[in-house]
């Protein structure tokens, strides 16, 4: 009898456990445009805090224990308080022609995650 007595409360319990759904993973994507460089970075749930970071390289790093890895040695092109889409917009003016440059975008919603790595790189043709 106690058996049974201690699987209810157990059996309860598993009940009332929701499977936790993964949140979305945000989207980075990068446009090279004839004067400008493009980034958008989309979040499923709104609003949301995002920004964008750019490094000269790939390298990730895990800065803290519960942040996702982002990139080493990098700059903050943007952030903001946005519904669904933040955009930042570079010109191609102040790019050299011929550098990889890799962007990552950062999501401070429920939790804080980040896009993958894009990278671009311009050629002589986008010079001005």
């Amino acid at each position: 009898m106690k058996l049974a007595r201690s699987a209810v409360p157990l059996a309860f319990a598993a009940a009332l456990v929701v499977p936790h759904e993964a949140t979305p993973a945000p989207i980075l994507t990068v446009e090279v445009l004839p004067q400008t460089v493009a980034i958008h970075l989309e979040n499923r749930t709104a609003p949301f805090f995002g920004g964008v970071i750019a490094s000269l390289s790939p390298q990730l790093r895990h800065f803290l224990v519960d942040l996702p890895p982002l990139l080493d040695n990098a700059a903050v092109l943007g952030v903001g308080l946005v519904d669904y889409r933040f955009d930042v917009t570079i010109p191609v003016r102040v790019i050299p022609p011929g550098l990889f440059i890799y962007v990552q975008g950062v999501v401070l919603g429920d939790e804080i995650t980040a896009t993958d790595v894009k990278s671009f790189v311009l050629d002589a043709q986008n010079d001005p």
